[in-house]
């Protein structure tokens, strides 16, 4: 089949299989869909908070007064939601931008650093060593060799 038909056909087979009365429940009544919508809210107001802080010092206090929690109860909250920590999400995000402009633009690495938010090219280079295994450096010699 193709085209109209093959979606009718798809449809009728969703259709009869959700009126049958054979269906049951696969999971278990107690089974949670996920993130409540309230707290999918606040990690879209955090989330916001370091895409729009992120060539800043961000600080775990500030993010978790966006978040409405304490600052031990924020740590707690995101490392339930992303499965890390916020020093390590902030600092993946940051070295993933720096990736970009090290692809993208002619900024020194120290430019890049201070445009990603750290405050010395020192810290920079141990993060992008620790989740890169090379330097900025290095990285960006291996892009122009690969095209």
């Amino acid at each position: 089949m193709s085209g109209l038909r093959r979606i009718i056909l798809f449809l009728s087979a969703l259709e009869a299989l959700a009126s049958s009365p054979d269906c049951h429940a696969i999971a278990s009544p107690g089974f949670s869909t996920g993130v409540s919508p309230f707290n999918q809210e606040r990690m879209n107001r955090v989330f916001k908070f370091i895409d729009e802080q992120i060539d800043q010092p961000v600080r775990l206090a500030d993010a978790a007064r966006v978040a409405s929690l304490s600052s031990g109860a924020f740590s707690r909250f995101f490392h339930q939601h992303t499965g890390r920590t916020f020093p390590e999400f902030l600092n993946q995000l940051r070295i993933g931008r720096a990736c970009r402009l090290l692809a993208e633009s002619e900024l020194s690495v120290t430019e890049i650093a201070l445009a990603c938010g750290f405050a010395n090219l020192s810290n920079f280079n141990r993060q992008f060593a620790r989740l890169k295994q090379t330097t900025p450096r290095e990285y960006r010699r291996q892009l122009a060799n690969a095209t």
